[in-house]
């Protein structure tokens, strides 16, 4: 018996695909939006953490899953969340690099909602941070990390196939949010919290070591996969190539504080009647000229028609019935 003497024969094997995971498949898409695009790097971080990490984090409270760590006896505690490990990374990151962006897509451990088998509850979790030096004196009131890391997170849930989730200030905000710049995300009023997006409480950024020479603009996000996973998929769309020109019409905006800039995007909406290609708040404005507890929002208008090339007497149309809209909000066009 020799090899020579075995008889050839193909090797044959079906190779069958893998069932389709739609957790697998979100996961994915949020990956590679955010490690390509949007230039985030990604982590990949033990889920044990200490009790010092934790206190700084100002996650302390609450029941922890806990195990003997041979290793590191200091980190017995299984987060509850995955915020504190990007932010133990911080401030390392920022000697390294003037612009930081880290993400987690990983998982923490809720024991006080076991399942009928008595395992804690897994809080499937997309984290992001970005931190930055903070912004000097003169530059536009958006040019921060708090915006940049709200658009980079409706890019990345737009990128997943899922519709954009509706921002809104949380009246009982995450004990890392700063207690007034954050947001957060619903589908519906009483649906499930899509996750939030902050500027990092003052405290905790000290905490961390982020002032004085590494003093840092910091802005969080939290967002829960669950929640992405049961939310409505955004329907396809499709805009064709413009036949006829755009016109750019520049409108200042004031307003009472209470009345919120979606209130205003939506009156410059309504009295664009469709035309309104792109609206864009470039200024944000307060002063003794507007008086106590009046502010001045201004926005670059794009108007453009499908059916015909559109003049200064259509602009001057829109800005009387944007003036209208706005006096019925109890706010003014400036002029």
């Amino acid at each position: 018996h020799r090899y020579g003497s075995v008889p050839e024969a193909p090797l044959v094997g079906a190779i069958v695909p893998p069932p389709h995971d739609p957790r697998r498949a979100m996961v994915r898409s949020l990956e590679d939006r955010l490690s390509g695009a949007a230039r985030f790097h990604q982590v990949i971080s033990y889920s044990f953490e200490s009790d010092e990490t934790l206190r700084k984090a100002k996650a302390d409270t609450g029941p922890f899953v806990t195990a003997q760590n041979p290793v590191a006896p200091d980190m017995a505690k299984i987060r509850r969340e995955v915020l504190p490990s990007l932010l133990d990374l911080l401030e390392a990151a920022r000697r390294q690099s003037g612009d930081v962006r880290l993400y987690e897509i990983g998982k923490g451990y809720r024991p006080e909602e076991a399942g009928e088998d008595g395992m804690p509850r897994e809080v499937h979790q997309l984290c992001l941070v970005m931190a930055r030096p903070k912004a000097g004196a003169g530059t536009r009131f958006d040019d921060g990390a708090f915006f940049a890391l709200r658009a980079a997170v409706d890019d990345a849930i737009a990128a997943a196939g899922v519709s954009a989730p509706c921002w809104s200030p949380d009246p009982a905000p995450h004990t890392a949010c700063h207690p007034v710049k954050q947001l957060l995300g619903r589908w519906s009023e009483d649906g499930a919290p899509a996750g939030f997006v902050a500027d990092l409480d003052p405290e905790i950024r000290a905490e961390f070591g982020l002032e004085g020479e590494l003093a840092s603009d910091v802005a969080i996000a939290v967002i829960d996969i669950d929640a992405l996973l049961s939310a409505p998929a955004a329907p396809a769309t499709y805009t064709p190539l413009p036949k006829y020109p755009s016109i750019k019409v520049d409108v200042a905006c004031e307003a009472p504080d209470a009345v919120a800039a979606s209130e205003l995007h939506a009156a410059i909406d309504q009295a664009a009647k469709g035309t309104a290609a792109d609206i864009e708040l470039f200024d944000v404005f307060r002063g003794a000229s507007l008086g106590e507890g009046k502010k001045s929002l201004a926005y670059h208008v794009v108007l453009q028609s499908p059916t015909k090339t559109l003049t200064d007497k259509d602009a001057q149309k829109f800005l009387g019935r944007l003036e209208r809209v706005l006096e019925q909000k109890g706010a003014a066009l400036r002029k």
